[in-house]
């Protein structure tokens, strides 16, 4: 367990933890008191209050989620992010959605919301399993964009999602990642091009060179016959 929750419910990494106490690990309709372990035998580390066996799995997607609430931004890669200002998870998210969408009848894992309290995306975090064909169909249907982050597993790899796949995309923002892909495209051309230019400037500088070297060497010949 990386990441814990304070009674706010800001997420507390665990090298910020305090000793003495108590924090919280909140999934699903479930919560436990988290404590931090810090002796001389063991690194330091959250453990329960009352010795609860938590599922590995769970523990992980939930150290996924908080990291996201954290840091409040995915990569959607060639240097695009999503920014949140802020970050909801799971049944807060849920109803946030439904005061909105009155239908609503999902439990999203993260609900990235912009500085005005609109809706930017889902993200979804997939450790074990991805979302199925149904689940696909009711995101389709509420029409939120959604991104879903793969994960591997080893200790750090909450921080950097393995994969990322975009669920859900409105016809605006698909006309909008079509004009990036463009905008794209004419910016590694105008870097080809560049690269072209500046290897014709550079024979262009070593042809200027040669011709100045002989020329030197002619004048200096000339002048050395001359004296003799």
């Amino acid at each position: 367990m990386i990441y814990a929750e304070d009674i706010d419910g800001n997420s507390i990494h665990i090298d910020d933890a305090v000793k003495g106490n108590t924090y919280y690990f909140r999934y699903e309709d479930k919560e436990y008191e988290i404590i931090v372990a810090d002796g001389a035998k063991n690194i330091k580390h959250y453990k329960t209050k009352r010795g609860d066996d938590i599922n590995a799995n769970i523990i992980f997607h939930k150290d996924c989620q908080l990291y996201l609430k954290k840091c409040k931004h995915i990569h959607l890669g060639k240097g695009y992010f999503i920014k949140a200002n802020k970050v909801l998870l799971e049944a807060e998210a849920a109803r946030y959605i439904k005061a909105k969408i009155p239908d609503y009848s999902m439990r999203p894992d993260c609900l990235f919301l912009d500085i005005d309290g609109e809706i930017l995306c889902i993200v979804e975090v997939n450790v074990t399993h991805a979302k199925d064909d149904k689940d696909i169909e009711k995101i389709n249907k509420y029409k939120i964009i959604t991104y879903e982050l793969t994960y591997g597993r080893e200790k750090n790899d909450y921080r950097n999602p393995i994969g990322i796949e975009c669920l859900y995309l409105s016809e605006e923002n698909n006309e909008s990642n079509a004009l990036r892909s463009k905008i794209e495209k004419q910016k590694d051309r105008i870097r080809r091009a560049n690269y072209c230019l500046q290897q014709q400037q550079e024979e262009i500088r070593s042809i200027e060179q040669l011709v100045i070297d002989k020329l030197i060497l002619n004048y200096e010949q000339t002048k050395q016959t001359e004296t003799t």
